[in-house]
């Protein structure tokens, strides 16, 4: 730390800061004795931290430094109280996620996977009736945390992806100072699987298309909209009539980035022309729910299906109805499989939904055989 930055005050610890003859302290709540344990000089560190970057920033602004008044109006503003919790650092790290979409860093939809590692921590910490402090993070916290997830319910793949989250904030972190991670995080591992592709057959398809929705008459006009069109539900809710070039949609994914150019066929564009070219309809969440309820209601999707799953080291089969698998991706599934079934070259499919990796597309190659539309082939 720079000269000054810390003083020592009636046996205190304050973060100091003078300008033109005025001075502020900042009161970290920190007893001189107490100043060298691993907690507090990271407290001690995380303010300093921030009252560097006030400074820093009016400086790279203004070409000057900043009042007195004004490093302590930032500080009384942003800093987090010397008895941060794990909470109030994730809370911190959320709101610069938020800026970071507003900056179109990230992806708004990133967002969801900090809110659901937000939530499980919140939950675990119901479990162990503590709050968990920052330095509290240890390699046998975490593995508590992932066992945690298990006994939840949560499969391995869902598992995976909350651990990333959670590596992901503690390099941020790292990043400020906060915290210095005292083990290999790559050690805390999950062994992840494939998942079962649900996907309609072409005669639920069929079947689809000539039920009469009634009340599902949105649901079931996304629904067809993205097995026609390949395209995720972030993509669908953001066409609008502009994407619309020389017949085909030419849109950069919400998702990865990736420019697509995808076909529009007669349905798809009469789907986009009833709702004046802006699908955007519901949430995620919505949709997901209505399209569940949809599927039951039209009886089409009464089929069994088997689902694998690995929870821990468990290998799992559940058998559902297939209306109960029925959400927005499925849609995108099903184009995929039924124009491998159509025998639509792979790096035309590719082009149309984005993906960069063949062998993201190989894992759909089982899901159609001879009596779904090879055979046909064969004895033409």
């Amino acid at each position: 730390m720079k000269d000054k930055e810390v003083i020592t005050l009636n046996g205190k610890v304050f973060i100091y800061y003078s300008n033109k003859g005025l001075v502020f302290r900042y009161p970290t709540g920190i007893d001189t004795k107490q100043q060298n344990t691993p907690e507090n000089q990271h407290i001690i560190q995380s303010l300093v931290k921030k009252q560097r970057d006030i400074i820093y920033q009016y400086r790279m602004e203004n070409g000057t430094n900043p009042s007195r008044e004004y490093v302590k109006s930032k500080m009384k503003g942003e800093i987090l109280s010397c008895n941060a919790t794990l909470q109030d650092y994730i809370k911190e790290f959320m709101g610069f996620k938020q800026t970071e979409v507003k900056h179109g860093n990230i992806k708004q939809q990133s967002i969801l996977d900090y809110k659901n590692l937000q939530s499980s921590i919140s939950n675990f910490e119901k479990t162990t009736k503590k709050q968990i402090q920052l330095t509290g993070v240890t390699e046998d916290m975490v593995n508590r945390f992932k066992l945690y997830l298990i006994k939840k319910g949560l499969n391995n793949n869902t598992i995976k992806k909350r651990l990333k989250s959670f590596k992901i904030f503690l390099n941020y972190c790292e990043s400020k100072k906060y915290m210095r991670l005292n083990f290999d995080y790559s050690r805390v591992k999950i062994k992840t699987y494939d998942p079962t592709i649900v996907t309609l057959t072409e005669d639920e398809f069929q079947k689809l298309k000539a039920w009469e929705p009634g009340k599902y008459q949105k649901v079931k006009d996304l629904f067809v909209f993205g097995i026609m069109t390949s395209m995720r539900y972030s993509d669908i809710i953001s066409v609008r009539e502009h994407h619309i070039i020389n017949g085909n949609i030419v849109k950069k994914s919400e998702k990865t980035d990736i420019q697509q150019i995808i076909p529009l066929t007669k349905l798809s564009r009469e789907i986009l022309e009833r709702y004046d070219f802006n699908l955007q309809l519901y949430t995620t969440q919505s949709y997901n729910r209505l399209l569940k309820l949809m599927g039951k209601e039209s009886g089409i999707f009464e089929s069994e299906v088997v689902l694998v799953e690995q929870r821990g080291n468990q290998k799992l089969e559940i058998k559902k109805r297939k209306w109960e698998c029925l959400e927005s991706h499925t849609a995108r599934r099903t184009f995929i499989t039924r124009s491998i079934g159509k025998g639509i070259p792979l790096n035309i499919i590719m082009g149309i939904t984005g993906h960069t990796r063949i062998e993201t597309l190989s894992r759909y190659m089982d899901k159609y055989t001879p009596t779904n539309g090879y055979r046909e082939l064969l004895e033409g």
